[in-house]
C-alpha cells in the first residue's frame, strides 16, 4: 500500500514539474515578445538569460 501512495505522489510531482516547465516556457516566449515591443526590457531579458544559464550549470554540476 505504501508503494502505491509513493508512486502516486511521484506521478503528481512529475506532472507538476511538467506544468511548471510549460508555464516558464510560455512566460519566456511572452517576455521575448514584449522585449520586441519595449526596448527597456532588453536588459531584463539579458539578466534573466544569464541567471538562467547560471542555474542550469549549477544543476548540471550537482548531477555529476
Amino acid at each position: 500500500m505504501n508503494l502505491a501512495i509513493r508512486d502516486h505522489k511521484i506521478f503528481q510531482m512529475k506532472a507538476e514539474l511538467e506544468n511548471r516547465k510549460k508555464m516558464l516556457c510560455a512566460k519566456r516566449k511572452q517576455l521575448a515578445k514584449n522585449e520586441r515591443e519595449n526596448t527597456f526590457l532588453k536588459g531584463v531579458v539579458e539578466d534573466y538569460d544569464t541567471y538562467n544559464k547560471h542555474l542550469i550549470s549549477q544543476k548540471k554540476q550537482q548531477i555529476f
